[in-house]
């Protein structure tokens, strides 16, 4: 599958894939805080953005190298919850193992490039969970965040 304007997420820190400003926009602190995978070391790292006033609402980017979004589209089978999505111009899924709205979390992958996937998911509050979307925040995350990573080479 071709992508229009590529993107090379992995060429930037994984905290700085969502701005301050991103950040603030979508409720969370401006500064995301780095984390390795504790279950798959082979798991690239993640970054983390929370609430400063409810830590359970957050959001997470990761960046896999070398994973297609058609990886996705192939297997829709595999998640309870599936749906192709287009965001800003990038082919992306909406992929999850359970129903995101009672589970209060959701997650999206972007297609940056061929074999590139940037992997966001949102978490809701306590209060917020079986309330609100948390797709619509995944989706706002990377929406207010793809134009600013660097194109690849």
């Amino acid at each position: 599958m071709d992508i229009a304007n590529p993107k090379d997420a992995a060429a930037t820190d994984v905290c700085s894939l969502l701005s301050a400003r991103a950040a603030t926009e979508l409720g969370l602190s401006p500064e995301g805080e780095r984390k390795s995978s504790l279950i798959d070391e082979s798991d690239p790292d993640s970054c983390y953005w929370q609430d400063p006033g409810d830590r359970a609402t957050k959001s997470r980017f990761r960046v896999f190298e070398g994973r297609s979004i058609q990886s996705y589209y192939e297997n829709p089978g595999e998640f309870q919850d599936f749906k192709k999505l287009t965001i800003s111009g990038y082919p992306a899924a909406r992929a999850n193992k359970g129903d995101p709205v009672s589970a209060g979390s959701c997650n999206v992958y972007l297609a940056t490039q061929q074999n590139q996937l940037v992997a966001t998911s949102a978490h809701v509050s306590v209060e917020d969970t079986g309330k609100v979307d948390p797709c619509a925040k995944a989706k706002k995350a990377l929406k207010l965040s793809v134009s600013s990573w660097p194109a690849a080479e």
